[in-house]
């Protein structure tokens, strides 16, 4: 039977939730209460910039991947209209 991995995610996060509030309350004399908005804050923050850069790395990679459709995919229909245009300004 095979060994099952489990993470305990929760002790995690509140170890680092722990530590984040002992240096915002040690290192800047905040109160429990600043503490808790200061923290808050910073959550939010880093949400808000993971968003925005998964956000531009999504429209980069679809605008480049829209960008390379026409190069990769030369019909005979974008050709013979190609040569109709030609012709009509010839």
């Amino acid at each position: 039977m095979g060994a099952c991995f489990v993470f305990d995610l929760s002790s995690i996060e509140m170890n680092l939730e722990n530590r984040l509030f002992e240096l915002l309350v040690d290192h800047f004399d905040l109160s429990k209460e600043l503490t808790s908005i200061a923290f808050l804050t910073i959550a939010v923050l880093v949400i808000l910039l993971v968003v925005w850069l998964s956000n531009f790395l999504f429209k980069r990679f679809v605008l480049n991947f829209i960008r390379s459709l026409p190069e990769k995919r030369k019909t005979y229909g974008s050709e013979l209209a190609n040569t109709n245009i030609q012709n009509r300004l010839a």
